[in-house]
């Protein structure tokens, strides 16, 4: 690893494999709120089930977004201007909160009159308007602190970062065996480290799992994996069949159980797939649009139930979260390509968007296909 914050490229290289994880991370978060309703529903069905361990997975891509988030952070040496961060990074956070915080808000309120959609916009300030928002309110604190962070991790020696890892497992440790039924290891220390609802963890994690040069067999990785999904999934249906409803205390964002989940898909996908094939290019629209969709995908889900679209079965859920992924991509992508509405909606530059993901590069793509199978 890299050793001074001086070593760190302000012009840094595409990372390739963090256009697989924001796709594969969007996908799992679409699925997630789909399968919200159905796992409240009839508990132990075999459809149950099904959604049970696809959910089990999908709740990986908030620790994936804040790794992805943590490494570029702290690994970038404008994080350490406070200027940049006001004039840059923080407005595009904030703008499109605030924009699909107001159209989620007319859409719960349009019943109600003009108070009561105030009243809910009012209550933004203190609550997000819609649960998935959280997020957002998360990943701006964190912005806020990073450049101490940034600071502190790379003007330490190794073992001052050594100390930090130590410190992040601790926490995720306890984590995952405090949701253990009978246990108590309750140690006040790993309790107030646990900061930002433990989602703090998740951000340093990304720093360490992006910068580490040790490789890890990908059978290790796939075994790991494979073992933590079938642990996840099997102890959130024991727990909620016992309770008679849905249990997710093992499915938690900011466990321990969840965070290795992420970090074996993390070093997955970082050992397998940090190259620009054909492959990555045809996704790389739909990763740069992932923010958009994330924000307004739930805004669709909740449109849908409103209009009486439901159903609990695990290939109507499945089906559900397509349509709702498509429909929000399509919708982002969309306001991509409108000048006045890009940035603030999407959190992109006109310019990027037409340069990566908006109708405009759909076109210029098009034609320049057309243009080299004519030759």
């Amino acid at each position: 690893m890299e050793n001074e914050a001086e070593k760190l490229n302000p012009q840094r290289e595409h990372i390739y494999y963090f256009d697989f994880l924001r796709v594969f991370g969007v996908l799992c978060v679409v699925f997630m709120h789909t399968a919200a309703a159905p796992l409240r529903s009839t508990v132990g069905t075999p459809g149950w089930q099904l959604t049970n361990v696809c959910t089990s997975l999908a709740f990986t891509a908030v620790p994936l977004y804040l790794m992805i988030s943590g490494y570029l952070s702290l690994t970038s040496s404008k994080t350490g201007d406070y200027g940049y961060l006001l004039m840059k990074r923080i407005p595009r956070l904030l703008c499109t909160l605030v924009v699909w915080t107001v159209v989620a808000a007319i859409w719960l309120g349009h019943r109600k009159g003009i108070g009561e959609l105030f009243l809910l916009l009012l209550s933004a300030f203190h609550t997000p308007v819609m649960v998935h928002f959280w997020y957002m309110y998360t990943l701006i604190a964190l912005t806020l602190i990073s450049p101490f962070l940034y600071y502190g991790l790379n003007h330490m020696d190794g073992t001052g970062r050594a100390a930090v890892v130590v410190c992040v497992a601790l926490v995720l440790i306890q984590s995952t065996v405090t949701g253990i039924k009978g246990v108590n290891w309750q140690v006040d220390i790993l309790v107030q480290l646990r900061l930002f609802g433990g989602s703090l963890s998740a951000y340093l994690l990304g720093w360490f799992l992006g910068r580490i040069k040790t490789k890890i067999p990908n059978v290790a990785l796939v075994a790991l994996f494979c073992a933590d999904l079938a642990f996840i999934a099997f102890e959130t249906a024991r727990c909620s069949m016992a309770a008679g409803k849905y249990n997710a205390v093992f499915q938690s964002q900011s466990g321990g159980l969840t965070v290795l989940l992420a970090a074996c898909i993390f070093l997955f996908f970082k050992q397998n797939c940090n190259a620009d094939t054909r492959f990555r290019r045809r996704l790389a629209p739909m990763a740069a649009l992932s923010l958009g969709v994330y924000l307004c995908h739930n805004i669709l889900l909740s449109i849908l139930a409103g209009i009486g679209y439901n159903g609990t079965r695990f290939l109507f859920t499945c089906a559900r979260a397509a349509a709702v992924f498509v429909a929000a991509a399509l919708i982002t992508k969309t306001f991509a390509s409108i000048r006045p509405l890009c940035y603030v909606f999407t959190g992109m530059k006109y310019d990027e968007a037409c340069r990566t993901c908006n109708w405009q590069y759909t076109v210029h793509r098009m034609r320049s296909r057309e243009k080299a199978a004519a030759v």
